[in-house]
């Protein structure tokens, strides 16, 4: 499973972990669009997570983030917390949210997700119901230009 990117705590089963993934993935026209590969590029444990609602933390990841990633790290977490304040993605799943160029049939494109997962007493991981945003479309080109896959 591993550690928490800020405290370095392991994440034990029956723990519940905010995790931000990137999902690579490609425009179909059958409208579900087909995921080619994933990373989980931030997981911060619960306490962590509180912690970062009132105060920067520390992230110590190995895939470096986008300032929107951070962003809207730090936007889930307050709004998790009751915070009502709602993420104002650019130009949501049509267009790129760097360049704002649009993501059109078969093109190739990186879904930014947030979300609070759960990890069960079997090892087995499980998204809490409703809580997954999406923060950002980046296509192709701005994805090479800006993101590092490990």
């Amino acid at each position: 499973m591993g550690n928490c990117f800020a405290c370095g705590k392991t994440i034990k089963r029956d723990n519940t972990y905010i995790c931000l993934n990137r999902y690579q993935k490609v425009r179909t026209s059958e409208g579900a669009d087909e995921i080619l590969s994933g990373i989980s590029t931030l997981k911060i444990c619960i306490y962590c997570a509180g912690r970062a609602c009132s105060e920067p933390i520390t992230l110590n990841n190995e895939v470096p983030l986008l300032n929107i990633e951070k962003e809207g790290f730090y936007w889930y977490v307050k709004h998790l917390s009751g915070v009502p304040k709602s993420w104002k993605m650019k130009n949501p799943g049509d267009h790129c949210s760097l360049c704002q160029s649009a993501i059109e049939q078969d093109h190739i494109y990186t879904q930014i997700e947030i979300s609070e997962e759960h990890k069960n007493q079997d090892g087995s991981i499980q998204p809490v119901k409703k809580t997954t945003a999406t923060l950002a479309v980046v296509c192709e080109t701005c994805a090479q230009a800006t993101m590092a896959w490990v």
